[in-house]
This record gives structure tokens, sequence and C-alpha cells, in this order.
């Protein structure tokens, strides 16, 4: 509401999601993929089709299925420059955590996004969702999730998925249950031949009932993972990376 607020006022989306930047003070920058008009839109396995981000999510309501794919209407959407950019320039880029297909797959199904990926040179991680979606993830598997993102993108998408090992309490289990979630399974088995490196851990955070990813504990990982792949191979940043690793060892201590 408040980004919609904001582009009512503003010249463009662009603007507008720049302004909700300044007015929050988000650390970093905000872009949108495209500045196109566009819709997302689902078929279903048994070839239904649902448009709009929200019936998607809530489809088993009015019409239960598991889905095939993802699109947008057009698909031609014009990627915005500076996402390009930005992408180009990347030592590091992060897929998630996020619903997988209404908002992590989304974004890469802009033209020239995934062109994009495949040509940078940046680390590329995927952070599996803790528990499934109900309407979108159901019965899913950390691998499933890789699958149905590099079925929609490209294979080796991702160098790496961070995945959370840790045993979730059996009375919140039931909770989530009672609204069709559950645990997603690590399948380390299934991902052995995959090419991507899994690192797995205690990145759970249960707080007010609500089962969510650790920020300090994944960004801490994230960013021991990019030191060391990045940075400890560039001489050029050897400064950066001691300063990360010391940043890191006072953090854990």
């Amino acid at each position: 509401l408040f980004l919609a607020a904001m582009d009512g006022i503003s010249s463009s989306f662009e603007e507008a999601v720049k302004k909700m930047s300044d007015v929050l003070a988000v650390t970093g920058k905000v872009l949108p993929v495209t500045l196109d008009n566009v819709r997302l839109c689902a078929e279903l396995d048994d070839g239904f089709v649902i448009c709009g981000e929200s019936k998607i999510g809530d489809h088993n309501s009015f019409h239960a299925g598991k889905i095939k794919r993802v699109y947008l209407e057009p698909q031609n959407a014009t990627p915005l420059k500076d996402a390009l950019d930005t992408i180009a320039e990347a030592d590091v880029i992060i897929l998630g955590p996020g619903s997988l297909y209404t908002s992590i797959i989304p974004n890469l199904l802009v033209d020239g996004i995934c062109d994009a990926i495949k040509a940078s040179k940046a680390v590329k991680i995927y952070v599996c969702n803790v528990m499934t979606q109900p309407g979108e993830t159901d019965g899913y598997s950390m691998s499933d999730h890789i699958e149905y993102l590099e079925e929609h993108t490209f294979k080796g998408i991702v160098d790496y998925c961070i995945v959370n090992t840790a045993s979730i309490p059996d009375e919140l289990k039931k909770r989530y249950a009672a609204d069709g979630a559950e645990a997603v399974k690590v399948d380390m088995e299934q991902m052995s031949n995959s090419g991507i490196k899994v690192m797995g851990s205690d990145f759970l955070s249960i707080k007010n009932d609500l089962i969510r990813h650790d920020p300090d504990k994944l960004a801490k990982a994230i960013i021991s993972l990019v030191a060391e792949t990045i940075l400890a191979k560039d001489k050029k940043r050897t400064i950066d990376y001691y300063y990360i690793k010391d940043r890191l060892k006072k953090l854990a201590g």
C-alpha cells in the first residue's frame, strides 16, 4: 500500500521505489527488474490457468492442483538497465528466502535477467525456505525447490544452497501442519550430483510462534562465504578480506 501510494505521487514506478527507500531509510539500493506493467500467471498440472499473485497462492481454495509453471504476461518485459548493471557488478547474487513461484521466480522471468546472472562472475546463492508454502510448494523438498527454480531459468543458476538443518519443535510443527505447511525436507542425497554445494546449519529463528530464518546467522554465513570465495582470491581486496574476517571473529565472540 505504501509503495502504491508513492507510485501515485511519482513520475515513474522506479522513482516511487527510490522515494520509498529514502522514507524507510533502506540500507542499500532497491531496484525493480522492470518498469513494464506485467501480470503473473500460473498454469496447474491440469492446464487450469490462474493470473494474479494473490490468487496463485490461494488457488487451492477454488481450484486445487499443483503448479506446473509460472509466466509473465506479456512475456517480453523490458529489464531495467540499472538492474542489469547491478547484477553485472555484484560480488554475490542471493535468491531467497521467499515464495518460490510468486516472489523469486517472477523476477527471473523478465527478459535479460537470467542472461545477466549467467554472465556474472558473482557467487550465486539460493536460500531455501524453512517451511513449505501452502498452494505453492506443498510437499516440496530442498531439491524440489532447486529443480523447479532451474526449470524456469537455467541449469546451474546457483552455486550454493543454504538450508536450515535445525529441528523444529513438535508443537510448532502441528500448528503449521494445520495450515498445510511442513518443514522442507533436506534431501542431501538428491543434491549430490547437482553440482551445487549445500550449506546446511542452524539458521532457525522462532519468535511469536513464527518460523523464520535468523537474519544474523544467515548474514554471517553469506558474508563468510563471499570472503572465502571472492575476497580471498583477489589480491587487490586483501584488506577487505582481513577486515571482514576480523569482524566475523568479533561477532562470533
